[in-house]
């Protein structure tokens, strides 16, 4: 039987992974992109999401001209815990004007 997912861009990002053919009681790594304002919040954003057991990479976006931590951590991807982790970066990272915006996974098939 299918996993139910509410209707919103978390559920229907995580119907999407499903649809690809990821198995979704498995962990895969799923990156949460915090956005930031500056390098440097970027790297302050790095710091905490290592604290507190993420990975991560930073970059520029150009075409929005902000800096973008991408915390990562091996997860099952449930609905809840996905929502859980964007809320607790998100309000780690205010403080230094950062956010989150998503999140993206490359999933876990072979």
């Amino acid at each position: 039987m299918p996993i139910e997912y509410p209707s919103n861009a978390d559920g229907n990002a995580l119907r999407k992974v499903a649809g690809e053919g990821n198995d979704m009681t498995g962990p895969m790594d799923i990156d949460f992109m915090v956005v930031t304002p500056t390098e440097q919040a970027a790297f302050l954003a790095a710091t905490i999401a290592t604290q507190i057991g993420y990975g991560f990479s930073i970059s520029f976006d150009e075409e929005y001209q902000d800096w973008i931590c991408y915390c990562t951590r091996c997860m099952v991807p449930d609905y809840d815990a996905i929502v859980l982790c964007q809320s607790e970066l998100d309000a780690l990272c205010k403080p230094f004007g950062g956010y989150t915006d998503g999140w993206v996974t490359d999933g876990n098939q072979s």
